[in-house]
């Protein structure tokens, strides 16, 4: 039975049973790559529908692949039960096993359906470090998002989000990060050159949400060294500016009484312009030479000057002075070094 009926008005009435398929599968060509094949396989009967669906390689964005990512999902009545799985083999091992149960119900507020959220106890491998996912709730509808107490945690290290982000200006949802090993972001950044080391903590928060969004944050980096280059210790304020509609950032590096490196400037997320304005002192070169290798390498010196960067975030341009000292390369092709006094 196939077609489109455009009725003006009446009523359809069914009899029947709704019989149970006992097993469902479907795939693609096993000769694709891992990023164009997926699967997804079911079963049913009367009461319940389980799926399991998964990819060999599951790409987000430009700068995250799950590899062997699974979900097994069971949907039953208005709940539906799921497991996501992944299992990245690297020199460093990044799993994941996340499980949560989700229920959906009339919400007292609206006529659209409240969704209920409850995680599971989980654990999550990043670099061969596990993280506990704690059992924790959130509830979603068309005017609130609510998150109660969850927490993820390896011993001292914790991420913690708790509260909710409605239209009562009064409320407000809290992030909480304490004592993060920076490590754990080259598992997203690797790929950009950029190897971070240190240990992060502090705390955002954002409020009204549905009128005036206020959002803040402030982020201490303790031992902060990116690319091998010890910059010390890093503080980072941001806000939302309403007027802009953007983020105001207002950063610095200090290691000792010097601040090596100074950004302040907005940033928007809606069109990805950037507006920063950076000045260092004394700012070892060796940082950029991961950006720089297919034509120098054994970068050194010291970097002195302020720039201007603005355009987009995918194509930022910069423009300014520095001045260089001691410093020195060895150009690949000639392999011949270069001096500057």
């Amino acid at each position: 039975l196939n077609g489109l009926i455009k009725p003006d008005q009446g009523s359809i009435t069914m009899h029947g049973r709704v019989g149970a398929l006992i097993a469902l599968g479907a795939g693609f060509n096993p000769i694709l790559t891992g990023r164009e094949n997926i699967y997804i396989n079911g079963q049913t009967n009367d009461t319940l529908l389980s799926l399991a669906s998964g990819s060999k390689l599951l790409s987000l964005g430009e700068k995250i692949d799950l590899e062997n990512f699974t979900i097994y999902t069971d949907i039953y009545k208005d709940n539906i039960d799921f497991t996501l799985r992944w299992n990245n083999w690297d020199s460093a091992i990044y799993r994941g096993n996340l499980m949560a149960s989700a229920h959906l119900e009339k919400s007292e507020t609206s006529n659209s359906p409240s969704l209920s959220i409850s995680i599971l106890p989980s654990r999550v491998i990043v670099g061969d470090t596990i993280w506990r996912v704690e059992p924790s709730s959130i509830i979603i509808d068309s005017s609130m998002l609510k998150v109660e107490n969850f927490l993820t945690m390896n011993n001292e290290q914790f991420v913690r989000v708790d509260g909710i982000v409605s239209g009562e200006p009064q409320d407000s949802l809290r992030f909480v990060l304490n004592n993060i090993s920076l490590d754990n972001l080259n598992f997203f950044t690797a790929k950009k050159n950029l190897l971070f080391k240190g240990y992060l903590t502090g705390e955002a928060v954002l409020s009204d949400f549905y009128n005036e969004p206020k959002f803040r944050s402030s982020l201490m980096a303790d031992k902060l060294i990116i690319n091998e280059e010890l910059l010390g210790e890093a503080w980072l304020e941001t806000s939302w500016n309403n007027r802009l509609k953007s983020i105001h950032v207002d950063a610095h590096a200090k290691k000792g009484s010097v601040k090596t490196v100074k950004v302040n400037g907005e940033i928007n997320p809606m069109n990805q312009e950037i507006d920063l304005e950076v000045t260092t002192d004394r700012l070892r070169v060796n940082i950029f030479q991961p950006y720089l290798n297919k034509l120098i390498s054994d970068l050194k010196g010291i970097a002195n000057g302020e720039i201007i960067i603005d355009g987009t975030l995918s194509r930022p341009v910069a423009n300014g002075n520095i001045k260089l000292q001691k410093t020195s390369f060895i150009v690949n092709y000639l392999q011949t070094r270069y001096n500057f006094s």
